[in-house]
């Protein structure tokens, strides 16, 4: 599985958020990183949030998931940077934010 992760100011939640799910991740880390789970090896890129939904819409480019902020992904579809080539859905993070503490954020995930 491969798993793009915006850095910036929601990379400390997905550190703190992947880490409560047994990934070990450092935001400020190298830019690519892997660990194992128990579905298999994961790996993750750390760019910065508008790379997010570009790469992950990017047909040549095999994302399973984005972790990056809701805004962002709107803006890059709406102005055509993230083409569209693969199906993308939305998620929200809101649930697991509240229960790790990161209630200023709210609003911002997806």
């Amino acid at each position: 599985m491969f798993i793009g992760v915006a850095n910036g100011e929601l990379g400390e939640f997905f550190e703190t958020y992947l880490r409560s799910r047994g990934a070990e991740i450092d935001i400020d880390g190298p830019m690519v990183q892997a660990t194992d789970l128990p579905g298999g090896r994961v790996k993750f890129r750390i760019q910065r949030s508008r790379d997010v939904p570009r790469w992950l819409c990017d047909g040549r480019i095999r994302y399973d998931f984005g972790l990056s902020g809701h805004d962002v992904y709107m803006d890059e579809m709406f102005n055509g940077y993230a083409n569209g080539e693969r199906d993308v859905g939305i998620c929200s993070l809101e649930k697991e934010a509240r229960l790790l503490g990161f209630e200023d954020i709210l609003g911002r995930l997806v």
